[in-house]
């Protein structure tokens, strides 16, 4: 049995982000998934534990209308607007890390790259993937 979500995914972000909430680990996350069978379908074996948190992790990011009540009742008091915004970006560092394209298309969907340009450009110089060829890094 395996959970494809509509775009295609092999997880689904959403059920493993609820889930995550609910069962309060990855690690539980992941037994659940492996008690009912639920596998990457590509593979035929049970998902990382890194493949669900990354998958969890993309929900909160990309739906903070929905996951910022949830931390804030998690902490026991309301994340400030700005630490809000900035625990998201550093999870986007994390989950599109194989993508500075995505990673900066991200931040322009919720209006957080002109804010945070410099951190940005600063952080995702160190990415090596999907660099144009004259960016490449040379080695010292």
């Amino acid at each position: 049995m395996s959970i494809i979500s509509h775009n295609q995914r092999l997880v689904n972000d959403e059920k493993t982000f609820r889930l995550w909430v609910e069962l309060g680990s990855i690690n539980k996350v992941s037994e659940l998934y492996r008690k009912e069978g639920i596998v990457n379908p590509k593979s035929g074996k049970q998902f990382s534990q890194m493949a669900l948190w990354t998958a969890a992790t993309r929900y909160a990011i990309e739906h903070p209308e929905i996951s910022k009540p949830i931390y804030d009742e998690e902490n026991g008091v309301p994340i400030s607007e700005k630490d809000w915004e900035l625990w998201r970006i550093y999870k986007a560092f994390k989950v599109y890390s194989y993508s500075r394209k995505r990673c900066i298309a991200w931040a322009r969907r919720f209006d957080l790259y002109p804010k945070y340009k410099e951190l940005f450009d600063r952080t995702l110089a160190t990415f090596h993937i999907d660099r144009e060829p004259e960016e490449e890094v040379e080695d010292d």
